[in-house]
């Protein structure tokens, strides 16, 4: 009867799964809940004499429910090399086969920083700056965590940071490479000082970690009971030791390391050459407010990558706020190696056929509705008979099952050493371990000589694409990825859905300039129109055949080989959207996005301002543009004077280049001085104004029709940005011409002809010697 009481109907079929089994009891302000044997389930489950368990959810994997059970799997493991042939691909699987989430990772030997992909971990690493195979540290995420990282810091090549979002708290985690205990006291102190400096400098409300080599034997006296446990393995601290402890007391850390009860065989964290000196000198340290945090360190001796080290994990009571990956928007990678077989061609034009004449059939529809008609039946059609491309495996293709029977054999040689101790069980590890090596070597230097091989054999073939591919491949430098993208005021953004915003953010910006108010034309040009003819199904057919292969497709995901293998029945089609295009001058709404695509310049990767964007528009799109282009040159081909040579028809920009060339060997050969001026338009197409571009191209004598062909192309077009396999939102586009669009060229031509002719024809500004002459390029 009291109001405040929480009152649960238990026989409702529809109530909360969350509250089964407990009923709501009023004890003040808060209302508890009070297990009592209520529901049928929980009664049959205890007659059968078993404890009743809620039911596991199935869309859960064992990691989620681990993530959602707050609790993490963090490491650190010094693996002395990631340089050598398949080291990365056995550390991989390794972290894999122990579920670790993320793992401080030293003597990484990468040069410089960045960020490298394996199938299911990502790296990020900080090296040396000179270049050097040498040093190195870095983090090893696991890739379903990989969007709760919200920073990385490269410091150098012995300390690098990185940052994790929570749900309650982020996590600071710095991974460190300390000098070994023989080294000078001033890099010593200098790496401690640094150390400490980065440290003090982390936010005090994040979960704050210290992991990594320490090359540091931390030992039980009561010195530092405060800040070590009693559980190390050493009796005596060193000189490490102490500094790392004195590093601790400065910045109140706890080494938990030192802290749980374990066989010393779980304490160990480095084996000597000879199997015979063991040390405790990987080490792990929180901040004292999160100590409690940790709930298990030990070291894992199972885990192998051919290091003398052993992975260290550490349990930490957390839970992450990851992204989850949207792939609804995925476009279909149609695998067109097979629309190239002749058999799989014609069954496509069977079933396209079958597909077109049932949808023959159905009631008439509206342009959008038979746009996407058009474009489902061509997808599923080519899906059926193609396939999609298999997701290509995160490995080297050189690193096959011999290679990780290989390195298993290895790791089984190495398990019995540390079972038994032996010497003539580490004789034959290490006889292995020269095995592995070796056959990894041999199996790389085989697969770069059957690349050779191939080279040559597509060059003997006239086959180009595949031979500079190749050539490429070989000739091209090493360049890092770049991990995550900088906003404009300079902070690092590393979270998928904020990069994506700011790449959004800057494209919107610089694809729309200042946009003028419309003003009315008080001048009409033209009184009499010619008619324009509708495209016939011949010119839809040679424009389709006229696009290129092998270029990536737009927000259609249909490839140029996909329409060329439909023949006269994809013609057909088309030819009937386009004609309605033509007639009803609105086009699909499709085809007025594309898809934006940053490609890195030069200069510092995460800066946007380095890239420029791709525009990738629908094929179909395309096929309409390039009849609307061939109905544009008729009448340019009076308006574009001489001094123009860039995208016309019978010239080339190589012509402009050869006359500047003969201009400056006569001046050099007659010694005269010679004056050239450079202009270079800083965002040229998207520097158009549209309303005066239409007064332009009515002024030249462009129909009327043909103009606002070209207005419902441009006008309202769209773009979306798409970084990693993500996309952003779309933003309109409301100045300039289209970027990627076969007539934006000519219509940047008409739009510049008229101040072009004034600036070679009337005698005006600085006179520099006799003549100057107009290239445009």
């Amino acid at each position: 009867t009291n109001p405040n009481c929480l009152n649960i109907n238990l026989n409702n079929s529809t109530r909360n799964p969350a509250l089964q089994g407990y009923v709501g009891v009023y004890v003040g302000p808060t209302t508890h809940y009070t297990k009592t044997p209520v529901t049928n389930l929980q009664e049959a489950s205890e007659q059968n004499g078993r404890r009743w368990t809620r039911p596991r959810n199935p869309n859960l994997s064992d990691h989620d429910l681990r993530i959602r059970n707050k609790q993490l799997r963090f490491g650190t493991w010094n693996v002395r090399t990631l340089a050598s042939p398949g080291a990365s691909e056995v550390l991989s699987n390794e972290l894999e086969r122990y579920n670790m989430d993320l793992v401080a990772l030293q003597e990484v030997r990468w040069p410089h920083n960045g960020k490298e992909s394996t199938e299911n971990y990502q790296i990020y690493y900080s090296g040396n700056a000179e270049g050097k195979y040498q040093k190195g540290v870095g983090f090893a995420v696991k890739r379903q965590i990989d969007s709760a990282v919200t920073s990385f810091e490269a410091v150098n090549e012995r300390i690098c940071i990185i940052r994790l979002k929570g749900r309650f708290k982020n996590i600071s985690v710095i991974c460190m490479y300390a000098p070994i205990e023989d080294a000078e006291s001033e890099d010593k102190d200098e790496f401690y000082e640094e150390l400490e400096e980065i440290w003090n400098r982390l936010p005090n409300y994040d979960v704050k970690i210290l992991m990594g080599d320490a090359n540091a034997k931390v030992g039980r006296e009561m010195t530092w009971r405060n800040i070590a446990g009693k559980e190390s393995l050493h009796e005596y601290t060193n000189d490490n030791g102490t500094r790392l402890l004195s590093l601790a007391v400065a910045g109140d850390l706890r080494v938990v390391s030192t802290t749980f009860p374990r066989k010393n065989i779980h304490k160990e964290t480095w084996n000597s050459p000879n199997g015979i000196t063991k040390n405790q000198i990987d080490h792990v340290l929180i901040d004292n407010r999160h100590k409690k945090n940790i709930i298990n360190v030990r070291s894992i001796r199972g885990a192998e990558c051919g290091s003398d080290h052993n992975l260290v994990l550490i349990k930490i009571k957390q839970s992450l706020a990851t992204e989850k990956k949207n792939n609804s928007n995925q476009l279909p990678n149609i695998n067109l190696e097979n629309i190239k077989d002749p058999i799989k061609a014609s069954r496509y034009r069977e079933l396209l056929s079958t597909k077109f004449e049932q949808n023959a059939e159905a009631e008439e529809m509206d342009l959008e509705r038979k746009w996407s008609r058009l474009k489902n039946t061509i997808q599923d059609c080519a899906r059926d008979i193609c396939g999609e491309k298999e997701k290509r495996r995160r490995t080297n293709p050189w690193f096959d099952r011999e290679c990780s029977e290989e390195v298993e054999r290895r790791k089984t040689m190495r398990q019995k050493w540390l079972e038994t101790n032996h010497d003539e069980d580490r004789r034959v590890y290490n006889n292995q371990n020269k095995a592995t090596v070796k056959l990894l070597r041999q199996k790389k230097r085989r697969w770069l000589n059957g690349l050779i091989t191939r080279a040559e054999e597509d060059r003997t073939r006239n086959n180009s694409r595949d031979f500079y591919r190749t050539l490429r491949f070989f000739s091209k430098e090493y360049k890092p990825k770049a991990y995550g993208v900088k906003d404009k005021d300079g902070h690092l953004i590393m979270q998928q859905k904020e990069g994506l915003e700011r790449w959004k953010e800057y494209f919107e910006g610089l694809l729309n300039g200042e946009v003028r108010e419309r003003q009315e034309p008080t001048i009409k040009y033209q009184n009499v129109q010619p008619r324009i003819e509708i495209p016939s199904i011949e010119e839809v057919e040679k424009a389709i055949n006229e696009l290129k292969n092998n270029k990536a497709p737009g927000e259609d995901g249909i490839n140029s080989e996909i329409l060329k293998a439909g023949r006269d029945i994809i013609v057909k089609q088309v030819h009937e959207l386009i004609v309605e295009v033509w007639e009803k001058k609105i086009i699909p709404h499709e085809w007025k996005e594309a898809i934006v695509i940053p490609l890195h310049k030069k200069g510092d990767k995460q800066e946007c301002s380095n890239y420029r964007g791709i525009s990738l528009l629908n094929n179909t799109y395309k096929v309409f543009s390039k009849i609307l282009l061939k109905r544009l040159e008729a009448y340019t081909q009076s308006i574009i004077e001489e001094h123009q040579s860039g995208f016309i028809k019978g010239r080339s920009t190589t012509d402009q280049i050869f006359i500047v060339k003969e201009s400056i060997a006569k001046y050099w050969e007659f010694d005269r001085e010679c004056y050239l001026l450079f202009v270079d338009f800083s965002k040229a197409y998207d520097s158009l104004y549209r309303e005066e571009l239409w007064l332009k191209l009515e002024k030249f004598g462009i129909p009327e029709e043909l103009i606002d062909l070209i207005k419902i192309s441009i006008v309202d077009s769209k773009c979306k940005v798409k970084v990693n396999g993500e996309t952003s939102e779309t933003f309109l586009v409301n100045t300039g011409v289209r970027q990627g669009d076969g007539i934006s060229p000519i219509l940047f031509n008409i739009a510049i002809e008229e101040a072009l002719e004034k600036v070679n024809k009337e005698n005006r500004g600085i006179h520099i010697g006799k003549k100057i002459n107009v290239l445009a390029f």
